[in-house]
């Protein structure tokens, strides 16, 4: 994995600066915990850190979202024959026993993961970090623990960028991706072409799984 940390996000397009306001106006790192989907306050929790009620809002639906496009990737790829059919094989290369059962591992973990304890920082990361449009995982993070970016709030490519960039921070984190790659290809052109030339490259790859995933 690179040491600087891994950024998440495809992308960088307009949405209203409601978002972004908010964003800006933190003054220091306000910490608010989401109690209210549990009745135990010793359950897991979401963790939000200098995040706007919109914000937190827009992250929860975020979560939920790739959660099920996760678990349905997985339940995709299981099934009878899908590691040598299209869908799998664009994203991920020819099939191959050993480079399908990565993979699968890799889906089942994503599949299996849950949002319900992640820490969503909304004050650290600006337009000066480093590919700064969706997700940014800082290197060593512990699960779940997430910077958004300026990028995550402007884009009005919900599916791509949002959802893309969550499923991509989840594959990220070592006890779930291992040790993907998030700067061999990041778009989809270029991940189709890896996977044509290099599967083994294909298979560490984190756009690969972003893409399956949103496919």
């Amino acid at each position: 994995m690179a040491a600087p940390g891994r950024a998440l996000g495809i992308a960088d397009s307009t949405l209203a600066d409601t978002a972004n306001d908010a964003l800006r106006g933190v003054n220091g790192a306000t910490l608010k915990e989401d109690h209210s989907n549990s009745l135990d306050s010793r359950a897991p929790h979401v963790t939000f850190v200098g995040c706007s009620i919109l914000q937190e809002n827009t992250l929860s639906r975020v979560a939920e979202s790739a959660r099920i496009l996760s678990n349905s990737a997985y339940q995709r790829a299981s099934t009878p024959g899908a590691t040598a059919s299209a869908p799998f094989t664009t994203w991920f290369g020819s099939f191959d026993v050993g480079r399908s059962n990565v993979v699968l591992g890799n889906l089942r973990r994503m599949g299996a993961a849950t949002f319900d304890t992640w820490v969503y920082n909304c004050a650290v990361c600006t337009s000066s970090t480093p590919q700064s449009s969706g997700i940014w995982v800082p290197a060593g993070s512990s699960y779940g623990q997430v910077q958004v970016c300026p990028g995550f709030w402007r884009t009005t490519d919900v599916r791509t960028i949002q959802e893309g960039s969550m499923i991509g921070a989840l594959v990220s984190f070592d006890n779930i991706g291992g040790a993907v790659n998030r700067t061999a290809a990041f778009n989809r052109l270029a991940a189709m072409n890896l996977a044509r030339s290099n599967p083994n490259a294909a298979i560490t790859n984190t756009y690969s799984y972003v893409f399956y995933g949103l496919n």
